[in-house]
């Protein structure tokens, strides 16, 4: 009786060790999937400042310093000065 429980046990763990396996493998894809994803958005974002710093540097050299914050504020406006035209809760 004692053998069998041990059998059934070896069995038991050899089964949970392959489940773990392909969890791990399932895993391991996933993580490359994100690692990859991860560099994609890092060299697009890389490539942006590297083109917004040859811009700036010819258009502004007070913000060619800090191509960062030309990207960012590119979005809202050119530079700082500038606002975006939205209108006001105050003016309707």
């Amino acid at each position: 009786m004692l053998d069998y429980l041990r059998q059934v046990f070896h069995v038991l763990v050899a089964e949970s060790r392959h489940q773990e396996d392909g969890q791990i493998a399932e895993l391991r894809v996933e993580l490359k999937q994100q690692v990859a994803q991860v560099q994609n958005q890092y060299q697009q974002v890389q490539t942006r400042l590297e083109s917004h710093a040859v811009t700036t540097q010819h258009d502004d050299p007070e913000h060619a310093a800090d191509p960062v914050a030309g990207i960012l504020l590119a979005d809202y406006g050119e530079y700082e000065d500038e606002k975006p035209d939205v209108p006001s809760l105050v003016d309707a």
